[in-house]
């Protein structure tokens, strides 16, 4: 659901104009371990310990979706 950028401080409305909105809620609607499940492709997955936006939830989720996966972790990135 998008918002009126104007009830917004003035330093959030650039970042949160509609296109953007828009593109954010589709971006949010794709589930990546679903996508990694049917892939026929060889997975490689990287995991930064200090990642603030990706957490050891997705990691697990992506390697249930593919067990066969590499996987290497970085956890002072």
């Amino acid at each position: 659901e998008q918002v009126d950028t104007a009830q917004l401080h003035p330093a959030l409305q650039s970042l949160f104009a509609a296109p953007v909105q828009a593109y954010l809620i589709d971006l949010f609607a794709i589930d990546p371990a679903a996508i990694a499940a049917t892939a026929d492709l060889p997975l490689l997955l990287l995991y930064g310990g200090k990642d603030v936006q990706v957490g050891t939830s997705d990691l697990d989720a992506l390697r249930a979706a593919r067990p066969d996966a590499t996987v290497a972790m970085f956890p002072d990135a």
